[in-house]
């Protein structure tokens, strides 16, 4: 799961997410926004182990910086985490 919600429900996203088994929760955001939301969902109950599933900034570091350029990032990175799943 990928959450891109420009900072808009985005805690209530992942939290959710995180309460899944679902393989990759990344999420779309600066580091800074990272960690004020990991602050928020641990006090909302969220345990560090389940933080520790969450990969953000998404995508892989290509040196992103459009829209698309994230884009083809974040792909990269689910295609990469679908390849390693499979061996």
């Amino acid at each position: 799961m990928v959450v891109a919600s420009q900072g808009r429900f985005d805690e209530e996203a992942v939290d959710q997410a995180l309460r899944t088994d679902l393989p990759l929760v990344a999420l779309v955001a600066n580091r800074k926004r990272t960690q004020e939301l990991c602050r928020a969902l641990e006090r909302n109950g969220i345990a560090k182990e389940q933080l520790l599933r969450l990969r953000a900034p998404a995508g892989i570091d290509i040196g992103a910086e459009t829209p698309e350029e994230i884009a083809l990032s974040v792909m990269a990175e689910i295609v990469s985490e679908k390849a390693r799943r499979s061996k």
